[in-house]
């Protein structure tokens, strides 16, 4: 059928999808409609586009289980604004960041705290790495104990999980995925 026909033809070239998609994401991280104008220049469902470029992006480390629950809840997905938008956070990117004159950014500068365990969190740093002690610790010198001090407390996940024990310090939190919006209290 057409639509088979069509799926291993965008599945051929989901490796040359995602790297434009990951090229205009980076250029327009706020935009929200890339994926959908995608799928519509593809000639394939946005969904079924999402899917085949969560496959392609995380080949080899995650389960086509782990993918479904992506596309179901993409909060899981390890993309730092595609989550912070999903969960309704307005934020300030590195590049916006460094354009206003900051040399050390986070990732995600939330422009109006949420709470998380009851905290005004201001900020989401990412690691596509394991958070080991050597790691974290080399982590909060360089880079975490600088975004406490000029903005307040803030969260860091680490992608490929952590040891448990660096979750202590009362105003940077250790997670390995982006929180779900039920432990997100959104201010206003």
């Amino acid at each position: 059928t057409q639509l088979k026909t069509t799926y291993y033809h965008i599945q051929a070239q989901s490796s040359t999808i995602l790297q434009q998609y990951e090229s205009e994401i980076a250029e327009n991280p706020n935009d929200d409609s890339i994926l959908l104008n995608k799928s519509i220049d593809v000639k394939f469902s946005p969904v079924g586009l999402a899917r085949l470029l969560l496959t392609e992006k995380y080949k080899g480390s995650k389960t086509k289980g782990d993918i479904s629950n992506m596309v179901k809840s993409p909060y899981l997905i390890p993309d730092m604004a595609l989550a912070a938008n999903k969960v309704g956070l307005v934020f300030h990117d590195e590049g916006d960041l460094r354009r206003t004159g900051y040399d050390k950014t986070p990732d995600l500068k939330l422009v109006v705290p949420c709470l998380y365990r009851g905290i005004p969190i201001h900020w989401i740093e990412s690691k596509a790495l394991f958070g080991d002690v050597s790691n974290h610790e080399k982590y909060v010198r360089e880079q975490l104990s600088c975004y406490q001090n000029r903005f307040g407390a803030g969260i860091v996940i680490y992608w490929m999980g952590y040891i448990e024990s660096l979750d202590r310090d009362e105003n940077i939190f250790v997670r390995d995925s982006f929180p779900d919006p039920s432990e997100l209290t959104l201010l206003k």
